[in-house]
């Protein structure tokens, strides 16, 4: 039975949430090359419940709630697809940033390490 908005009668629709994230399909293979192709997808979810301070989202699929504070600085799902693409670009940003810093003390380890193992090499050439 349809009300007169169209909608049926008894039936709510729920208010959509987004988020973002990325996938990676293949292997990275040293020996035969990377064969890997990432993609952006999105995960929708349902508002469960309105609180003073935020809501509570359930997956569409089910699963556990998730809390999401309207004055979040980072929340885990956003209103808009826009929104949720932003904070996706954001994560991906500082996701970028923490690598970037990781390769750079790898690097200067791995550096030093060299440098120690042909002092060590050294010394044991004068010990013979």
């Amino acid at each position: 039975m349809a009300n007169d908005s169209g909608g049926v009668v008894g039936v709510t629709e729920r208010e959509p949430y987004y988020r973002y994230y990325d996938v990676r399909y293949g292997s990275d293979d040293e020996l035969y090359g990377s064969s890997t192709r990432v993609s952006v997808e999105l995960l929708e979810f349902e508002v469960d419940k309105h609180t003073p301070r935020g809501v509570w989202i359930v997956s569409r699929f089910g699963g556990d709630r998730r809390w999401v504070g309207h004055d979040a600085r980072k929340k885990y799902a956003h209103p808009t697809k826009e929104l949720a693409l932003k904070s996706f670009l954001a994560r991906k940003k500082s996701q970028i940033k923490i690598y970037r810093t990781r390769l750079t003390h790898a690097e200067h380890a791995k550096a030093s390490a060299e440098l120690m193992l042909a002092d060590v090499a050294q010394l044991a050439e004068h010990r013979e």
